[in-house]
């Protein structure tokens, strides 16, 4: 996930968590990429791993999390609360773990989005399962489906996702995109995943990937097979030599 959102296409600044010996430096760490952002910043957390439901919370699982969730685990709350004091306009969290559901106050448990008061256009969460779902590792994926269905649709099958064709994948594309990507998993498979949701204040465009301005050109060779030319970066726009494009931040946890 790191390796694709830092590409060309999606042009995030990728922080990953470094020496971090428990919950509390981890939480540190987000909070501190969290403040960091500006107004016309996106900022993305990314969180793939176990998460489980105690006494009604939901709380992320740590490399040395013990049965003591409160005093070892990293509660999803505090996840959310870094989304709500970031400044950047678009904000996405993306939970790729069991019992996700549990982070945004449905059926009584985490915290409203309602009662968050968050005044930017876009605050979302991303959801690999309802409160009460698993969401499983496959051997087909090499990891989860979720993580295996967004690293397709902002890389190899970056066409096919964009439904709109308007050369960039937005959230409202990622949606459909995942719709489908699980209807045609469960389809195919007796152990099905559980359908993706999005939850959360969604006002205007949010983009997950740039626009290259760039559209396949074709070179006729003596042999008449052909080439594409391909670029290797996003092309200098008169907004990137002016330093005015918008600068995307993203953090992964797990």
């Amino acid at each position: 996930m790191a390796d694709v959102l830092s590409q060309p296409q999606c042009g995030f600044d990728v922080r990953c968590p470094t020496d971090v010996s428990d919950v509390h430096d981890l939480r540190r760490q987000l909070y501190k990429s969290a403040s960091a952002c500006k107004v016309d910043d996106t900022f993305l957390c990314y969180f793939s791993g176990h998460g489980v439901l105690d006494r009604g919370d939901l709380y992320l699982i740590w490399d040395n999390t013990e049965s003591d969730f409160f005093a070892t685990g990293l509660p999803a709350q505090d996840v959310v609360t870094a989304l709500k004091r970031c400044n950047a306009k678009n904000k996405l969290l993306i939970l790729d773990c069991c019992h996700a559901g549990g982070a945004t106050g449905l059926k009584g448990v985490g915290i409203p989005i309602e009662d968050l008061q968050i005044a930017q256009a876009n605050h979302l969460i991303l959801m690999a399962s309802d409160r009460l779902e698993q969401a499983r590792e496959f051997d087909e994926y090499e990891g989860s489906f979720l993580c295996s269905a967004i690293l397709k649709a902002l890389g190899a099958d970056f066409y096919e996702a964009d439904e709109d064709k308007d050369s960039r994948v937005s959230i409202q594309d990622l949606m459909v995109w995942l719709e489908q990507s699980a209807a045609d998993h469960n389809r195919r498979n007796r152990l099905r995943v559980p359908q993706p949701y999005l939850f959360g204040q969604r006002k205007g465009e949010f983009f997950l990937t740039k626009s290259l301005e760039w559209k396949p050109y074709q070179v006729g060779l003596p042999d008449l097979s052909a080439v594409v030319i391909l670029p290797v970066a996003p092309m200098e726009t008169e907004l990137s030599r002016k330093g005015t494009l918008e600068r995307n931040m993203v953090v992964g946890i797990g």
